[in-house]
């Protein structure tokens, strides 16, 4: 930081430079265009606000499917919706796309191709549509071939309800239909964001569970007929690679992936450990999220209501439930994925939940940690006329309590990062690390923010170890990362190799250079997949990572607020914020051109010409004057 920058004051240092984000976001500069050697991602800056649409409810509306489609967007774009999970296949009554693949049949709406209309609907307002698709249940398949059927012990066709059609993810010949059932999807329709395979189970009771002449050889190939963990690892299994095949071949072609799962709930209101979970319907949720695939995103039904009716319990059974089961979600989750919680309007037992109810689920749900809400549905908003309330609750922003921790010296910095982070919906309490590391209080932050001013030969033990236990989220700016131990590092997939104090760099995000005066930079890297570069740093030809990512852990190769300039790269740090903190904002386009210097010489059709063009660009304007002295 030069003299003048430090006698200025931190937000005059730091705000005005971020004045020209407008201009030089839209700019022409031409990005890197090299090969870049690390894992990368786009992040996404606005959590997920989705609803559940089921086509079937809408057949009594006397409208064209494509004015049908253009008013759903409609009032979904007003209540702050960005996803609308969109039933593409119905295991009974088929499709609503059109499609000749196998074993397929296409309802009303599919002849009309609603799903081509949804998404022409969609794309200017920027909702992402996910084929919602019951996994691995076929009406027509399941007839088509009784070899492919899901059998009980004693060989009869295991049916959990008149409806339903379960079909066994060990059989090959199934495994290579339903496949390609995904892939006929994803190509008929690029422009879908991605799939959500909804509900996947072997069976919905412990002691259910596939017999067909395939699992029955695998139970013997493993001895595993006695009740146990063996057998209930062999009853998941193939219901886990067929999860896992169908996420790939959405990466494939670049699109998400979405598993949705029950939660199911113990009479106390504990949530079933992941191994209870798999006992009962088969779903593995730690070796889907340990796979070679794992899904985008891991979507959590969480219905107090349905406990509350199952248990005859409404006190611990409430809309506050879906806070404390949410936190326990993510924890099993434990930053593999993110997480979406599901929510639901529905009625059980005759009780339907009343308009708090309804906000207070939804709220409870970000309180918990949520990345995304999904809700269903839009057919009992539609009903209920509960649009404003659902705008309300999805628009909810938790307040966040946020430690700044800095070294001895390093307040002003800390300062300004405090100021960015008021943008947001934070409570800040700064912390200044001198030999020792005392807890501003006995409870814990949401997240952290170390600020690293100056390089250190060790971190007082009480940080290290306060850091090593902290679960949440954690941003660590600059120096000092190589001094947590290595299996805080290893655990992070992150490899620290040295510093520079002397580097000439620039910093490549999103396609555009921002430029660099600081000539700091920790050269360090991913040693994992799970760790992605979102930002690097090019030092004459060579490509380094600038800003890393895991899971919860966020690290940034410099300080982004030393060294500010306009247009610089601390915009990048400042854009990222949004997702550290998980809040959006919603985008406001407050710049303008002004035509300079007009004055009683200019030619006024000169003038007309221009403000024309912008005019007919919609691209707001103003006029600077100047005066003509006689």
């Amino acid at each position: 930081m030069n003299k003048k920058e430090m006698n200025m004051p931190a937000s005059n240092r730091i705000w005005p430079a971020l004045l020209p984000i407008v201009f030089l976001l839209n700019s022409v500069i031409p990005a890197y265009s090299g090969e870049s050697r690390f894992h990368s991602i786009h992040t996404e800056l606005e959590r997920q606000k989705a609803v559940r649409f089921d086509p079937s409810y809408y057949y009594d509306r006397d409208t064209e499917a494509a004015e049908l489609c253009r008013d759903l967007i409609q009032t979904w774009s007003g209540a702050g919706i960005n996803a609308v999970y969109l039933k593409v296949y119905d295991p009974i009554h088929g499709a609503v796309y059109r499609t000749r693949y196998p074993h397929t049949i296409q309802t009303d709406y599919g002849r009309l191709d609603l799903l081509k209309a949804m998404l022409r609907a969609a794309a200017p307002y920027q909702i992402k549509i996910i084929a919602w698709i019951p996994a691995f249940q076929h009406k027509q398949a399941w007839e088509a071939h009784p070899e492919w059927r899901i059998k009980t012990r004693d060989g009869n066709d295991y049916k959990h309800s008149t409806d339903s059609y379960f079909l066994c993810q060990r059989d090959p010949a199934f495994q290579e239909w339903w496949l390609g059932f995904i892939a006929d999807l994803l190509d008929s329709y690029p422009e879908l964001d991605g799939i959500d395979l909804a509900e996947p189970v072997v069976s919905w009771n412990d002691d259910e569970g596939c017999f067909c002449d395939f699992c029955l050889k695998a139970l013997e190939d493993h001895n595993a007929f006695p009740e146990g963990r063996v057998r209930r690892l062999i009853r998941s299994q193939p219901l886990t690679d067929l999860l896992v095949q169908s996420v790939r071949l959405a990466h494939e072609r670049e699109k998400r992936a979405v598993v949705t799962t029950v939660a199911s709930a113990h009479a106390d209101g504990r949530l079933f450990s992941p191994d209870e979970q798999r006992a009962l319907t088969g779903f593995d949720l730690d070796g889907l999220l340990d796979s070679a695939d794992p899904p985008d995103l891991i979507n959590v039904e969480l219905i107090w209501q349905q406990w509350a009716h199952l248990y005859d319990d409404h006190r611990t059974f409430s809309p506050h439930w879906t806070f404390h089961a949410a936190r326990e979600v993510i924890r099993q989750v434990d930053q593999r994925v993110r997480v979406i919680i599901h929510v639901e309007l529905t009625a059980f037992g005759g009780k339907v939940m009343n308009d708090e109810q309804v906000l207070e689920t939804i709220q409870t749900a970000w309180e918990g940690g949520a990345w995304g809400v999904d809700f269903y549905d839009s057919h009992q908003a539609d009903e209920r006329g509960i649009w404003p309330l659902i705008a309300e609750a999805l628009s909810y922003n938790p307040l966040k309590k946020v430690w700044v921790i800095t070294d001895e010296g390093g307040e002003n910095d800390a300062r300004q990062l405090a100021t960015l982070l008021r943008h947001f919906n934070t409570h800040i309490t700064q912390v200044v690390l001198d030999n020792a590391f005392v807890s501003p209080g006995t409870s814990g932050p949401d997240m952290v923010f170390y600020v690293g001013t100056k390089q250190r030969g060790a971190l007082p033990s009480d940080f290290v170890r306060f850091m090593t236990d902290y679960s949440g989220v954690i941003c660590w700016l600059n120096y000092n990362i190589q001094l947590m131990p290595p299996e805080f590092l290893k655990n992070l997939g992150i490899g620290f190799d040295r510093v520079s104090n002397e580097v000439s760099a620039e910093i490549h995000f999103r396609g555009i250079r921002f430029p660099k005066e600081d000539p700091t930079l920790n050269y360090i890297g991913p040693e994992s997949e799970a760790c992605r570069v979102l930002a690097s740093a090019m030092v004459d030809t060579l490509e380094f990572p600038y800003a890393l990512y895991n899971r919860q852990f966020w690290y940034f190769a410099d300080l982004p607020t030393n060294y500010v300039q306009e247009g610089g790269r601390h915009i990048v740090f400042a854009e990222l914020l949004h997702e550290i903190l998980r809040e959006d904002h919603r985008k406001k386009k407050t710049a303008l051109v002004r035509i300079e210097d007009v004055n009683p010489l200019s030619n006024p059709e000169d003038i007309r010409a221009v403000a024309n063009y912008l005019g007919s660009q919609k691209v707001p304007f103003t006029l600077g004057l100047t005066p003509f002295y006689l």
